[in-house]
């Protein structure tokens, strides 16, 4: 059985790393080097790269920061922001990426996607889809969400797998840093795809994974939580897998099946847990 990815998702505006709400709002954390180091020890299962001072620029200009990047982490690392050519996301491959994040890119020039698809493979493309709701339908949105984009979400779909996507990650605008939760009707209007699908924005706790990965979701991508707690891709991966939710947990921090609450947190013991905990019996020995 395929198991599910969690991704981490950082955002990097000026160098540094922000949390986001909205597409907006946007509040510095630190250094993306620490960050990837951060999340790689604690055994998230790739990382995506978004610089969003290029967000529908086409003028992808960081290549140079994405070995520090690829040197501290050892998983899968995607990256994006301005890609608008197959030599830029040639550079970003070429310098320690494993695969590459376009947006506007599909609704400009989708031709520079579908030769980097021929030259690099579908695998190395990931096509990122913006969406908002509005009066009661997605509508799709370029240039970092600040431009609706003339094609519907089902044709924008359409079109991603047409042209090379090897996988597409859906983006909730509305949801972003709101953690109430991922928008599975939104993963519903993406049944007929036949790649992979990435659900973002929502995360608000590890039973918010749940319903989004029954519901089609190949992987689930956490931005802004993933920078409180050292430890939260582990407690995350533990209650999934108290849940029977099947993801790669092989890292050497483990919880213990139930340690493990819906929030995210260890759960509390029971009176006589901690008296057992508090009081144990240590033979004599002599020194």
């Amino acid at each position: 059985m395929l198991k599910h990815r969690i991704i981490a998702t950082l955002l990097i505006r000026n160098g540094v790393c922000v949390q986001s709400r909205g597409f907006g709002n946007h509040l510095p954390i630190g250094r993306p080097e620490i960050a990837i180091a951060h999340l790689n020890t604690w055994g998230v299962d790739e990382i995506i790269c978004l610089h969003l001072d290029h967000a529908g620029g086409l003028d992808a200009a960081y290549f140079d920061h994405i070995p520090a990047y690829a040197r501290r982490g050892l998983v899968p690392l995607a990256i994006g922001g301005g890609m608008g050519s197959v030599e830029h996301m040639r550079s970003a491959l070429f310098s320690g990426a494993d695969k590459v994040v376009v947006n506007t890119l599909l609704h400009n020039r989708p031709g520079e996607i579908e030769a980097a698809a021929a030259i690099f493979g579908r695998q190395s493309l990931v096509i990122a889809v913006d969406v908002r709701r509005e009066g009661g339908r997605y509508v799709v949105y370029t240039h970092g969400g600040r431009r609706r984009a003339a094609l519907s979400l089902k044709d924008t779909l359409v079109k991603a797998e047409e042209y090379g996507a090897g996988e597409i990650m859906l983006k909730s605008i509305d949801r972003d840093g709101a953690r109430t939760g991922y928008d599975c009707d939104l993963i519903a209007e993406a049944s007929g795809v036949g790649v992979p699908v990435i659900i973002s924005g929502g995360y608000g706790t590890p039973a918010d994974m749940i319903p989004a990965l029954a519901g089609g979701a190949s992987a689930v991508a956490v931005g802004n939580a993933l920078h409180h707690t050292e430890h939260s891709v582990c407690l995350i991966k533990a209650f999934l897998c108290g849940a029977g939710v099947p993801v790669r947990h092989d890292i050497p921090l483990r919880y213990a099946a139930g340690q493990v609450d819906e929030t995210g947190r260890c759960a509390r013991l029971s009176e006589e847990d901690y008296l057992r905990l508090r009081f144990v019996d240590v033979e004599q020995t002599d020194i």
